[in-house]
């Protein structure tokens, strides 16, 4: 089924590689025409070629759109705590811009799925029945989110990670590149999860969990 675009057009956020990952999602959902350009604090020419869009200078000149014509995409990634992309999202929202919601076309979502607005699924994730992700939550290439799973907003699951069913996971939580959380895990706000972890207890807020099984990192 085809998505439909919920803003007349569309601004890029971000010039890096999660920028280029979502032009490429942009092009297949048939959204590239309706895209303005790309702001980022600073471009090579090298990066302008890759994305083949417009850079239209920092983040300070958001300030020249209407937020009631322009909607956002969110083209940051985020790598352990993502925090600037939060700030970033938050930012741009109390100036009364929206997000639109990416789904990639090889993405599997449930019908009884809940999205928050922002919510970037990418290729080949899946999203089981009963699930729902929060605002801003990113849900990267090949990740399972099981059922009845509950996201809070500007949650992180990279690439290749699994969560069980019915884990809880707190806002702004980074759950690495192939991690595996076992069924009714609960994971507090702020959270990290070490790519490859596998945890078998709650996480407590805050804190880094790694290994196998998780436990928190020494500092």
């Amino acid at each position: 089924m085809a998505q439909e675009l919920q803003f007349s057009a569309l601004i890029l956020l971000g010039g890096g590689g999660h920028a280029r990952v979502l032009r490429d999602v942009l092009e297949q959902l048939g959204w590239c025409s309706s895209v303005l350009g790309v702001l980022a604090p600073r471009m090579s020419a090298e990066e302008q070629a890759a994305l083949a869009l417009p850079w239209l200078g920092g983040d300070e000149r958001l300030a020249d759109f209407s937020p009631e014509s322009v909607g956002l995409v969110l083209g940051v990634g985020s790598v352990g705590s993502g925090g600037g992309r939060m700030a970033l999202y938050r930012s741009a929202r109390e100036r009364g811009f929206g997000f639109a919601t990416l789904r990639h076309p090889t993405a599997w979502i449930a019908s009884k799925v809940q999205l928050g607005m922002g919510v970037q699924v990418m290729a080949r994730a899946v999203i089981q029945t009963g699930a729902v992700v929060g605002e801003n939550g990113l849900i990267n290439t090949g990740a399972v989110v099981e059922h009845d799973c509950r996201l809070a907003d500007h949650v992180h699951v990279a690439s290749g990670a699994v969560l069980s069913g019915g884990v809880r996971v707190g806002p702004g939580v980074h759950v690495g590149a192939g991690a595996v959380v076992r069924q009714g895990i609960e994971i507090g706000a702020g959270a990290v999860v070490g790519a490859g972890a596998v945890v078998v207890r709650n996480v407590r807020q805050g804190v880094v969990v790694m290994g196998c099984p998780a436990g928190e990192k020494r500092r």
